[in-house]
């Protein structure tokens, strides 16, 4: 929420709703405070059947694949320059993980409001945030690097122009650096978001 035009030198903002975290406002030149609130939220995440591609949104106590997926039928995996097994699933990484049917499953956290993801030259799977963002407000370092059309996964490759929570994406780009992964309230500047230059590839196969 917004406070705007109500605060005044040495008011204290309540920061999370507890008694002991506040910010003192130190300036008579602050009109406007935007205040996040780091709430616990639950997320749900739709499932295929078979092989899915998907990332933590959320920041959670347990962050073991079995413990968040527990009706998965295969192991967790994560890309570099191949396929290796992942116990532990971090924010801002894609894997693939399989299930025998379709399924809704809720995942309870702290919101992910950007996360910053290193990329390799060539194909890298990326996570996602808890909101859903437009691939075209991606920023990178260096500013500009040239990417592919973002894929996810639905049985077959398709092409997506969002990035949406719980979700994974394929994207190929032409040198490491690193992408960031911002809300709608902090969109990036033009001038250094990513260069999207579509390729006939496609990624590579599932498991």
């Amino acid at each position: 929420f917004f406070l705007h035009d109500e605060l005044t030198l040495g008011d204290s903002i309540n920061l999370d709703m507890r008694s002991d975290s506040t910010c003192v406002i130190a300036s008579s030149s602050i009109v406007s405070v935007q205040i996040i609130h780091n709430r616990i939220t639950t997320l749900p995440v739709s499932m295929l059947n078979r092989w899915n591609m998907i990332s933590l949104p959320l920041i959670v106590n347990d962050p073991r694949w079995t413990v968040l997926f527990p009706t998965a039928i295969s192991n967790a995996f994560k890309y570099d320059n191949g396929y290796i097994q992942a116990d532990t699933l971090e924010p801002g990484i894609g894997y693939w993980l399989k299930f025998s049917d379709v399924q809704l499953i809720p995942i309870t956290g702290k919101p992910v409001l950007s996360e910053t993801l290193n990329v390799f030259e060539g194909w890298n799977m990326i996570g996602s945030i808890s909101s859903k963002i437009t691939v075209e407000n991606i920023a990178s370092t260096p500013p500009g690097i040239v990417t592919s059309q973002f894929f996810k996964y639905t049985g077959t490759y398709v092409t997506s122009t969002t990035i949406e929570p719980g979700n994974a994406y394929w994207v190929k780009v032409n040198q490491a650096g690193q992408l960031m992964l911002v809300s709608s309230a902090n969109e990036t500047t033009v001038a250094g978001r990513i260069n999207i230059v579509p390729t006939s590839e496609m990624p590579p196969s599932p498991p």
